[in-house]
């Protein structure tokens, strides 16, 4: 017997929003889909789902190269440059907030990133999209936990959004 290795989505319905309410409503046996929404530390609600009916397309960044800065007196190998202060970096913007972003005048900023993944991406792109020329800047700060490795998960984290 020989798999098929190919697979056509043609084949299957497409779902339209409601359809996914129904179905999310009899999955959750009587809790109410409100009880789903995240709200972000902004205070902005996000659903629990997304379709072509409910969520807007996404503009084209161009790609952005990355470059991984060093704040130290010594080179270390794998960095691509060093400085020695974080106002070497632009601006300090204080922490990604929605109300830190709206705040951007400057060409060279820097913000301080958390470990909230998605929200910390969709935020950047809005900064990369409302400010195509300026350079952004992130800080990664560690954070003091008892635990040895939780601040590199943390760090692996903020730095993969």
């Amino acid at each position: 017997m020989q798999l098929d290795k190919t697979l056509a989505f043609d084949e299957f319905a497409i779902a339209s929003l409601a359809d996914w309410k129904a179905k999310a409503t009899k999955d959750l046996k009587g809790k109410s889909l409100e009880e789903l929404v995240y709200r972000t530390s902004d205070g902005l609600e996000l659903e629990p789902y997304y379709t072509e009916e409910n969520s807007n397309k996404g503009a084209a960044l161009p790609a952005i190269e990355w470059k991984i800065v060093l704040v130290a007196k010594q080179k270390l190998e794998g960095v691509d440059s060093t400085i020695e202060s974080l106002g070497d970096l632009g601006e300090d913007c204080g922490k990604l907030t929605l109300e830190n972003l709206s705040k951007v005048r400057s060409s060279k900023v820097y913000f301080e990133l958390g470990a909230k993944f998605f929200e910390i991406i969709a935020k950047l792109r809005a900064l990369r999209i409302a400010n195509p020329e300026s350079e952004i800047n992130v800080v990664i700060p560690p954070v003091e936990d008892e635990f040895e490795y939780n601040n590199l998960v943390r760090q692996t984290i903020a730095a993969a959004s």
